[in-house]
Formats: C-alpha cells, sequence, structure tokens
C-alpha cells in the first residue's frame, strides 16, 4: 500500500511540474526552478545533517528517545523535561 502511495505521489509530482511549465512557460518556469534550487539548497546547508543523524540515532538506540529530545524538538522550539532548570 505504501509503494502505490509513493507511486502516486511521484505520478502527480510530475505532472504539477508539466502541468507548470505548460502554464508559466519557459521564461517563467525556468526562474521558478532556479529559486527552488536555491531555496533547497539553503535547506540542505541549514540542516547540517542534523535530521539524517537524527533518525540514524533513533534506530540505533533501545526504544531510548534521547537523540530525538536532544536533537529535533529543540529545533522545533519544543523543552523537553531535560532542557528545563532545577527548580523552575
Amino acid at each position: 500500500m505504501l509503494a502505490i502511495g509513493i507511486g502516486a505521489s511521484n505520478v502527480l509530482s510530475v505532472l504539477t511540474y508539466v502541468v507548470g511549465a505548460r502554464v508559466m512557460g519557459p521564461s517563467d518556469f525556468g526562474r521558478f526552478v532556479a529559486l527552488t534550487s536555491v531555496a533547497f539548497l539553503f535547506i540542505v546547508i541549514a540542516d547540517f545533517g542534523v535530521n539524517a543523524w537524527t533518525v540514524r540515532e533513533i534506530g540505533r538506540s533501545d526504544s531510548s528517545l534521547k537523540p530525538f529530545e536532544v536533537t529535533l524538538l529543540p529545533k522545533l522550539g519544543i523543552a523537553t523535561r531535560g532542557d528545563v532548570p532545577a527548580g523552575s
């Protein structure tokens, strides 16, 4: 079932780009793709591999979510019990 969803997502993505290229025209679609590429490059650089590291550490640990609490939750601005100072 998951494979069908992934396949449908890929087909929909391709169709969206084809329709977008037709509607925008070559010049505007080229600008769109260039801006999208630059934005994606900044996202990759800003991540510094934190997401891949978090997934690896969670998969490696024995049902402990400590790596998740240390990396991803603070990145989202969510405080965990270990982040709260004593006496608060």
